[in-house]
């Protein structure tokens, strides 16, 4: 009896242990183009989040989501923005914090769907999407509210209101105070938006964490680029360890992407790895590359942001900025179904898929081509056909000719 009751206290104190790390994130409802919000708490200041432990998945696929983190009092505050539908996974891995001055590591997920709503109101059809940047800020510091709806929005905000038209933006200072604070938006839902005094710096001072070796030169890859043009592309990188390293494996999750396979970079000196890219439309590709590296026997990956654009000759990029978080049927495209083609111009949308602005239509080249090899072929056997026959014939005329010589030499020499 004593040891069940010995094992229940376990579990229970197991259990009550296991609850003061809470990760929690709200992202019902969530819009393309809304900000997602996720906390960690229960951790205390000495913990560490690390930008490598942050991914982004569409199944098995790691996608790209821009987005930030900040360690306020005991819990870590995330946010990120969304730029197209889908079902996603937040993943943290390798979270790192104090238990009682031992290392300890803790891993999350979460799922969550991003889902536009299209709403009635008063005979008029559209959607209601506040976008919010950035998704916390320091006091003094300005906050811009975008709406990327169609429908326009009545804002308020710390007792003030204002109507934001349809693609129209507002800023704003945030207040200071003696201490954090939310900053209450409200809309057609209510968002919270945390203001802080001064940014907390990620202590961590009881234990050390390992450094990673390698460092990209440009942390965040930014390029222009000309549609239908095959263009080389380079990343430079720094090895800060004592070892040699060897980048083995780069991967991306922008298609049009292609890497060199290998790259060794010798001890505390820099290298480029070089790739190119071809596109065949214009508009905007987010996404990231990922290089897995080895050194020392040890393995390790770097995730490097990137966004392309792709633009046509003499093109400007800051007007495809908007197509960056619009699906292919808010432009009001189609995206062209397996076996037909786009007979006019087609952009990049947030789905990473080109979308039509003209007509889908059939694919008739390869049925003209098909047919034409048919008539090819018919022509080949009447042409062999009639070789074959003249052939025979001529054939047949000599086969005649040299008997007739035969029978002509065997009269002569019997004498008749």
């Amino acid at each position: 009896m004593r040891v069940i009751v010995a094992l229940s206290l376990f579990v229970i104190a197991l259990s009550l242990a296991s609850a003061e790390i809470e990760f929690n994130v709200t992202s019902e409802n969530l819009q393309a183009g809304e900000t997602l919000f996720a906390k960690i708490s229960g951790v205390g200041n000495n913990s560490k989040l690390l930008d490598s432990s942050v991914s982004f998945l569409e199944g098995r696929k790691k996608v790209f989501f821009e987005y930030d983190s900040i360690l306020v009092n005991d819990s870590h505050y995330i946010y990120a923005y969304t730029t197209r539908e889908g079902n996603f996974t937040l993943k943290i891995e390798n979270f790192l914090y104090d238990d009682n001055g031992v290392i300890a590591s803790k891993d999350f997920s979460e799922d969550f769907e991003v889902k536009n709503v299209v709403l009635n109101e008063t005979n008029v059809t559209g959607t209601k999407i506040l976008s919010i940047r950035p998704g916390f800020l320091t006091m003094g510091e300005e906050l811009t509210l975008e709406n990327k709806g169609s429908l326009d929005l009545n804002v308020e905000v710390g007792g003030n209101k204002t109507l934001i038209k349809s693609g129209g933006k507002t800023s704003l200072k945030s207040l200071n105070g003696e201490e954090n604070y939310f900053l209450g938006i409200k809309t057609y839902k209510d968002f919270d938006v945390l203001v802080v005094k001064i940014r907390d710096l990620e202590n961590f001072t009881n234990f050390s964490v390992p450094a990673y070796n390698l460092r990209p030169v440009v942390s965040y890859f930014i390029r222009k680029v000309n549609s239908n043009v095959r263009e080389n592309i380079s990343f430079e990188f720094e090895n800060t360890g004592t070892k040699p390293l060897e980048i083995y494996n780069v991967s991306s999750d922008i298609e049009y992407l292609d890497f060199e396979s290998s790259l060794e970079i010798g001890p505390k000196s820099k290298e480029v790895i070089g790739g190119e890219i071809f596109a065949d439309g214009r508009g905007i590709l987010n996404g990231s590359v990922t290089f897995e590296y080895v050194s020392d026997g040890k393995r390790g990956s770097l995730v490097v942001p990137a966004e392309l654009y792709v633009l046509e000759k003499g093109e400007n990029k800051s007007n495809l900025r908007e197509e960056l978080t619009k699906t292919c049927s808010e432009i009001e495209g189609t995206l062209c179904e397996k076996g037909l083609i786009c007979n006019g111009e087609q952009v990049i949308t947030s789905e990473k898929k080109y979308c039509c602005l003209a007509k889908c239509v059939e694919v008739k080249g390869s049925e003209k081509k098909s047919s034409n090899v048919w008539i090819y072929g018919v022509l080949i056997i009447v042409v062999l056909g009639i070789v074959g026959y003249l052939m025979y014939k001529k054939q047949k005329g000599v086969g005649k000719k040299a008997e007739d010589k035969f029978d002509s030499a065997t009269k002569s020499y019997t004498g008749n």
